[in-house]
């Protein structure tokens, strides 16, 4: 009850020591001096090729280098950098400096803030669609009754909306989390 499953990399080991074997015995076959192998040497064989394949640089190496090293913070600014000036060289004169404004660090850091905060796509959709039908409702109402039409109704509108538009997000993500 002491022997443990066989990893891949010895079951592959195995599998190759096997097959090296499977090649001698068709060599001795072919031979005019055919002899029969013992089972017993063949799993030796195989065997003493697990031990070697465990003792290879492979094996060394996956054990001095982890596959889930971290990439460091230069090694990934050097990436984007590279990235964008790729990108750039495909772009119009306009769209290449309106890039290089939008992708500055403390452009990008404004914009990063604001997309959690500020500029949340339920409050937009809410501030957006409330607006347009307030507004119409309004225009109509000021030009079939007679009434001034101001501009600041709009305005009221669009930050009552996006009010509402984050109250029905928060809604939503508390039933989401019920279920």
């Amino acid at each position: 009850m002491s022997e443990r499953a066989p990893s891949r990399e010895q079951k592959g080991a195995e599998a190759g020591a096997e097959q090296h074997i499977k090649v001698e015995v068709h060599h001795h076959h072919k031979s005019p001096e055919a002899k029969p192998i013992d089972v017993g040497e063949a799993r030796k064989a195989v065997h003493e090729a697990t031990l070697k394949s465990d003792e290879s640089p492979k094996a060394e190496h996956t054990k001095t280098h982890s596959p889930h090293q971290h990439v460091g913070q230069e090694t990934m600014q050097i990436v984007y950098q590279r990235t964008l000036l790729k990108i750039r060289r495909h772009l119009s004169p306009p769209a290449r400096a309106t890039s290089k404004f939008i992708h500055q660090p403390v452009v990008e850091a404004v914009s990063e803030v604001a997309g959690k905060t500020v500029a949340r796509p339920s409050g937009l959709l809410g501030g957006g669609f409330i607006a347009f039908i307030g507004t119409s409702a309004y225009y109509y109402m000021t030009r079939h009754y007679g009434y001034d039409y101001h501009s600041s109704v709009f305005l009221a509108l669009l930050v009552g909306g996006f009010v509402v538009g984050w109250i029905l997000e928060g809604f939503w993500r508390g039933f989401r989390r019920s279920k």
